[in-house]
């Protein structure tokens, strides 16, 4: 699996460009942002600093208490561009704690927000909500990361049949098994089993019934036949 280059996988042209390395902070071709399949690391990357931007310079215009709250503000901004700075297709860990401080922001700016809404500024609470949003999305990414991860599918395109257990398991089976299902064993044939084995043929009903008949008429012929004779005896 290539992680480098461009995100085909290949690397610089014949200039001597290097292409780079593919989970850098801005690295969107257009505007997609999984560059790597089922990898969404560089989509948190972003938001999370860019809520640590928002942290620091619109904490004058949220805060309630500036000489306070500035401290946490700097240290939850310095973690989440840390993680930020350490999330790479190869790592779940980092995805992992992009995902727990994603939670933990999105929890306390959405609380600070909802529960003093009505003795903050309405830009106040804009902005805490703002922020709140960004760390919710950046949770969301987080976890599609990690449940890739889980899933062994970084780096795996999609296929058509990738949730068909029938073909995989078809695939997976060897060609010999397959032909043996389809054709019947070499013994099974009349010719090569024993004489004992050999299956005889059942005289059909019809016939059977045909046969008595006969019978029954040749027996009743032969009894007139003896009858005449008698008589003819008797009369001589």
């Amino acid at each position: 699996m290539t992680f480098e280059g461009r995100p085909d996988g290949q690397g610089g042209g014949d200039d001597g460009e290097s292409g780079g390395r593919v989970d850098s902070v801005w690295n969107i071709p257009g505007i997609a942002w999984a560059a790597i399949p089922h990898y969404y690391g560089d989509a948190s990357r972003q938001l999370l600093l860019g809520a640590a931007a928002l942290m620091l310079i619109a904490s004058p215009l949220y805060g309630d208490n500036l000489r306070i709250e500035f401290p946490f503000e700097v240290l939850g901004a310095f973690l989440a561009v840390g993680l930020a700075a350490l999330t790479n297709p190869r790592d779940r860990w980092a995805s992992m704690g992009d995902a727990v401080l994603s939670g933990v922001g999105m929890v306390t700016y959405a609380t600070w927000g909802i529960f003093e809404y009505d003795s903050i500024s309405p830009i106040a609470f804009v902005l805490r909500l703002v922020i709140a949003l960004l760390f919710l999305f950046a949770f969301y990414f987080s976890m599609k990361t990690v449940r890739s991860f889980a899933l062994s599918q970084i780096g795996r395109r999609e296929t058509m049949d990738e949730f068909d257990d029938t073909a995989e398991a078809g695939e997976d089976e060897p060609v010999f098994v397959q032909n043996t299902h389809n054709s019947p064993p070499f013994n099974s044939f009349a010719r090569f089993k024993p004489e004992s084995e050999r299956k005889r043929p059942v005289p059909d009903e019809g016939d059977s019934h045909e046969e008595t008949r006969r019978a029954r008429i040749s027996d009743e012929r032969k009894r007139d036949d003896e009858a005449a004779q008698n008589i003819a005896d008797g009369r001589a």
